[in-house]
């Protein structure tokens, strides 16, 4: 009798803690790379959503700077719905 009643309690509690877990999925954070110098490469995180525009980012360092932002070292340029550079800190 406990049972019929417990399991849809667990239920709703498992139903609630798992509604706090979702991300967001509008953020979509590339791991790319771009080149300082001719020859240097630096890592860099940034949020390019997958699309058809060159993604771009600048330093908020340095906002006259602005990188295209490539998959791998020498690769291809990474594709993104923004169309303009994206900030990265």
């Amino acid at each position: 009798m406990k049972t019929k009643f417990l399991l849809p309690v667990l239920a709703m509690i498992f139903a609630i803690g798992m509604s706090f877990t979702t991300v967001n999925a509008d953020k979509a954070v590339a791991t790319g790379f771009i080149e300082t110098s001719p020859g240097n490469w630096e890592q860099v995180d940034v949020d390019c959503p997958t699309g058809l525009n060159d993604c771009r980012m600048f330093f908020s360092s340095e906002p006259d700077k602005i990188y295209s932002v490539y998959d791998a070292p020498a690769g291809n340029l990474i594709k993104t719905t923004n169309q303009v550079p994206v900030e990265v800190q």
